[in-house]
């Protein structure tokens, strides 16, 4: 996976590596907590236009026996932090330290779209 402004780019199998993997959706993040789906999840070579602002990515990804886990990678940094469903959806302390609030506050939303 790599960052090349304004575009992640992500490698054949990296993010989904089945029919059954493939097709989750994948969501921008900016700095002021707009939450802007810019594709899914596809087994071969993806590339994603991310808006303008945009601190996060979020991947969706739910289990077979249908646990959600949200994939959280800071822009440009790219660095992945879970946030599970298993684990009352808490977002890591690191994560927190390196998001505004808005961005944070849109992740806390998506997770309770799933709750609901």
């Amino acid at each position: 996976m790599r960052y090349e402004h304004p575009h992640l780019i992500v490698e054949a199998h990296e993010w989904a590596w089945s029919l059954r993997t493939q097709g989750f959706p994948v969501y921008a993040i900016t700095a002021s907590g707009e939450l802007v789906e810019v594709g899914e999840t596809k087994k071969h070579v993806a590339r994603y236009a991310l808006p303008e602002g945009t601190v996060a990515v979020v991947r969706y990804y739910e289990s077979v026996k249908g646990h959600v886990t949200l994939y959280v990678y800071t822009i440009p940094e790219l660095r992945e932090y879970r946030v599970e469903e298993l684990e009352g959806f808490a977002v890591p302390e690191e994560l927190k330290a390196r998001l505004p609030q808005a961005a944070l506050d849109a992740i806390n939303k998506l997770a309770l779209a799933h709750l609901d």
